[in-house]
């Protein structure tokens, strides 16, 4: 299958280095549950009710997030990626909120999303949960999938995904690691059927002169977060990713900051960033409230990759500039 892009994949970048930039933020969690309904919280969000009572709702502040975005759009960025948890519980009232945020940054075709396991929380109707956000979840020229409408929602996101969306010299490859987890899990799984469309999608002809940046939510490295909240079947996309490599793999879910390399064989290995929650009020260094900006640069058939970490810092009331860290 062929990958008919509507974008213009020759554009290097709006800006004087020619270099291409994109914007990472993770996890804002910035809904408001207030006023909840009681009939909403009879199944296992009442779990994630009680801990945004007890805790998130001071941990996570939209202002915060908002901050991100004005600060990013002066920073001339060609792209942004959101990798997951946009929400508490994924209520609908969740959903229309985020979308009114995520229409504050910029239009679909310059903003990708994924989910995260806080944005199905539990399973439920498509059309009451990320139809909202749908034209930031497509691939390009992907059909309006108007026939969810009436479908749950972990059915249509695991046929959505995987997909593509190329940009500049960059083909964004977006998985979704998000199910039905049980009770006290946040776990993640990609589904045999996501797993299947991957091998295929990565061969792709098309994709071979593009640098892959890899899109998921839960963290691909192990013993990276409690074995409650890891991606079980990890060993399968390890297995995917040993024959048909990507540049880089972009992950949030653990709120903390993160870089690794994840091993794919003897010789070879992938760099894998994890970024903290765009929205915490915490100070604790590994836990401030983050957003990356990533630069990518092809020289002598080589991709070339850095970012630079921007931290929010209390006392100044401004995300601050911090270390560049080349990839």
């Amino acid at each position: 299958m062929t990958i008919n892009s509507n974008h213009d994949t020759t554009k290097k970048g709006a800006h004087a280095n020619e270099s291409f930039r994109f914007a990472q933020l993770s996890d804002p969690h910035l809904s408001d549950l207030k006023n909840v309904s009681a009939g909403a919280l009879f199944n296992k969000r009442i779990l994630g009710y009680l801990s945004w009572l007890k805790k998130r709702r001071k941990t996570h502040q939209r202002d915060i997030a908002e901050l991100a975005v004005a600060q990013l759009k002066q920073q001339q960025i060609d792209h942004y990626v959101i990798t997951g948890d946009l929400t508490h519980i994924g209520l609908e009232n969740e959903f229309k909120q985020v979308a009114d945020w995520l229409s504050q940054i910029s239009k679909p075709t310059d903003v990708t999303i994924i989910p995260g396991n806080h944005d199905l929380y539990v399973n439920t109707h498509w059309e009451h949960s990320f139809h909202h956000w749908q034209p930031y979840m497509l691939g390009d020229d992907m059909p309006q999938p108007n026939d969810a409408l009436e479908q749950d929602a972990l059915s249509t996101l695991n046929n959505i995904y995987p997909h593509v969306r190329i940009r500049g010299p960059v083909a964004f490859i977006s998985v979704s690691s998000v199910f039905d987890a049980p009770w006290f899990k946040a776990t993640g799984k990609i589904a045999s059927a996501q797993i299947n469309k991957l091998k295929t999608l990565l061969k792709r002809p098309e994709l071979n002169k593009l640098c892959k940046v890899l899109l998921i939510h839960h963290p691909v490295s192990k013993n990276h977060v409690k074995a409650r909240k890891e991606l079980i079947n990890q060993e399968e996309l390890l297995k995917v990713l040993a024959d048909t490599p990507v540049e880089l793999i972009l992950h949030g879910h653990a709120h903390i900051r993160f870089h690794d390399r994840l091993q794919i064989d003897n010789e070879n290995s992938i760099p894998v960033v994890g970024a903290a929650s765009c929205s915490s009020i915490s100070q604790a260094q590994p836990y401030r409230a983050q957003y990356l900006i990533f630069e990518v640069q092809q020289q002598d058939n080589q991709w070339h990759l850095s970012y630079q970490d921007y931290a929010y810092d209390r006392q100044q009331g401004l995300f601050v500039n911090g270390n560049r860290t080349t990839l």
